[in-house]
Formats: structure tokens, sequence, C-alpha cells
């Protein structure tokens, strides 16, 4: 499952910081699910790799977790807008001062101003302004890339780095204490949840059926129990018996 790791933490490079967390989870339950339908033993590398090959590259998986419209520049074009941008501003730094090299070496009074400062960054301003208005004009008009791609290896992944400051023996985890609930995800980001949640592979169905629920049950611990019931019965890698913890929450004024 290391591989499913990498491709989860890669994935959430590129998703917004809000929702990564859930993304996240969502994602790796998917992925472990899926694993499991289709095998009766335990999953080799090249089971997990053909996974991933059919799920796609993290990036294109990432985009289709944005919603139109919430970005000036949108997943599929940012790729080539920091590629772009890139090029264009190391060859105007370049040229900038090629120009002033020249300069000086034929004028030795030729020593940079303020004001030689200021036109020079109001110039890289304005050419990465430029660049910003024809992407966001090309993403206005849908106008998308179409490039051939060589065929996507998981293997290639980033794997953890010594100075990774996260290690690679990730959890996702569902804490219920006396202050709460909440969820530990492989990256150490830490929600809170204010009402109820789930996590695994039934997480879906329980969590609907808690919403269902919440405002007719009359215990949290009932409420608990349909969850759990609900993703026992409609998802195959989940099943009871079930095994029931009752914490009383602390009260605000005594925190």
């Amino acid at each position: 499952m290391y591989l499913i790791d990498r491709y989860v933490r890669e994935v959430g490079r590129h998703l917004p910081r809000k929702n990564r967390a859930d993304i996240q989870a969502e994602l790796q339950s998917l992925l472990v699910d899926s694993l499991e339908d289709r095998l009766e033993g335990e999953a080799s590398e090249e089971d997990v790799v053909n996974l991933l090959k059919e799920f796609g590259p993290p990036e294109k998986v990432a985009a289709s977790y944005w919603q139109e419209g919430q970005h000036l520049i949108g997943p599929r074009l940012y790729p080539f807008f920091r590629m772009v941008v890139g090029i264009v501003l190391l060859v105007f730094v370049i040229v900038q001062l090629v120009l002033l090299g020249i300069a000086l070496v034929f004028d030795q009074a030729a020593i940079p101003t303020l004001g030689w400062f200021a036109d020079f960054f109001g110039s890289l301003f304005s050419a990465f302004g430029i660049i910003v208005l024809v992407f966001a004009a090309l993403q206005r008009l849908g106008v998308q890339p179409d490039t051939e791609e060589e065929e996507w290896d998981p293997r290639s992944l980033p794997k953890d780095e010594d100075d990774d400051p996260y290690e690679s023996t990730q959890i996702d985890a569902l804490i219920a204490n006396p202050f709460g609930i909440f969820g530990v995800h492989s990256l150490r980001e830490v929600t809170e949840y204010n009402k109820f949640w789930a996590i695994g592979s039934g997480a879906e169905y329980a969590i609907g059926a808690m919403f269902a629920v919440y405002d007719t049950a009359e215990t949290a611990e009932e409420i608990a129990q349909f969850g759990v019931a609900a993703g026992a019965e409609f998802n195959n890698a989940s099943s009871m018996p079930l095994s029931s913890y009752v914490v009383d929450l602390q009260k605000a004024a005594e925190k």
C-alpha cells in the first residue's frame, strides 16, 4: 500500500488546502476498496500499479476535484502557465542583466540607480500580469491543452525524503474524546467535526445514514450505530459486529 500512500500524498499537493484532508481520506478509501474488490488475497505491487494507472496521473485526479469557476487559471492550464512564466521571466532577467553589463563595460559611470531598479521590477510585474491575463482569457474561453503524453508510471511517484517532515508510516484515524471528534489525516492534518464523522471503507454510507437520523435519534450512540450498520450493509469491505464506546463530552466551561 506504500504506492497508494505516495499517490494520495502527490494528489494532495495539487488540491486546495481547505478540502485537502477530506479528499485525500476519500481517495485513500476508494483506492483500497477498489483493490479489495478485484482481489481475493494480498495485492502485489503490480496490482497496485495497474490500479493507479487506471485512475491516472495525480495532477489529473486532483483537477477533477476542482469546480469550474473557482480559479483564475485552471489546473489543466496551470502547468503550462507555470512553464511560460518561468521561461519569460528568466529570459527577461537575463536580457536586462546582459544589457546592464554592456552598459557598464562601455560606461563605468552607468551604475544602476533607484530609477533603474524601479523600471526593472515594473517591467517584470507587467510581463507577469500580461501572461496571467492571457491564460485567464484562455481559461474563460475553454481552451485546454491537447498534448500526447507518455504512459504514466506510478513507480515514478516522489519517494519520501530523509528531510521530509512527514514520516513514511502515515495513518488516517478518527479520534473521539471528551473534547470532541477529530479526524487525523496522513499529512498530520487535524480536522474537528462538530456533529459526526466516519472513516474507513464504508464511511460514505455511514455519514449519509447518520445525517438522516441526526434530528430524530435519541442518543449519539444510536446515531453511530445507524452509521456503522449502513456501512456494513452497503460496503462489502465493512462488516459487523459493532463494538460501541460512549465518551461524555466535557462542557465548554470546564475546558
